[in-house]
């Protein structure tokens, strides 16, 4: 059998209607993207330029048609556990139109671990294992990542918020 030459499959009507309907498919993804841009950086207040990068990479992984649920961050959520206020950097909700009022916070915290901020005192470090206790004692899932494992991967930090989340969808 012999080859087709690049020239003749690029200028076959099969190969240029599957390229427009690529260029349309990517473009709405484009699209998607600039939708979860507007999200992660117009409605929310970051406290590092750590957060604001989880954030759009987390509405950039949350966008499309192949993903079934929607799952959405609230940056600094404030919580109360054993009558102790907490500042998270982030909870997670999902919004399903089958659920009450259409959404739900899961008991979902994602702390973003900065070397600049995090765990320079005796005092930061007693803080925030008693804070991780308290939230598990009352069914939280606390997931931690160092910046640089964030900054290193990513969407595989996405990813693992992404499978905790499914865990603990409301039904």
């Amino acid at each position: 059998m012999a080859g087709v030459s690049l020239q003749d499959i690029i200028k076959s009507d099969f190969y240029q209607e599957h390229s427009a309907r690529a260029a349309d498919w990517l473009g709405r993804r484009i699209l998607d993207h600039c939708v979860a841009y507007e999200r992660a950086f117009h409605r929310d207040s970051y406290d590092s330029h750590l957060e604001a990068a989880f954030a759009l990479w987390f509405y950039m992984m949350q966008t499309g048609p192949d993903v079934p649920w929607s799952l959405h961050l609230e940056a600094q959520a404030e919580v109360t556990v054993n009558g102790r206020d907490y500042r998270l950097d982030f909870a997670v909700w999902q919004t399903d139109e089958h659920l009450p009022n259409g959404q739900a916070m899961l008991p979902l915290a994602i702390e973003l671990d900065g070397h600049d901020f995090h765990e320079r005192t005796k005092s930061q470090v007693e803080r925030r294992n008693r804070r991780d206790r308290d939230l598990m004692a009352n069914g939280w899932r606390v997931i931690h990542f160092a910046g640089s494992e964030f900054h290193r991967d990513p969407a595989g930090c996405i990813r693992e918020v992404c499978a905790a989340a499914n865990v603990l969808m409301v039904r």
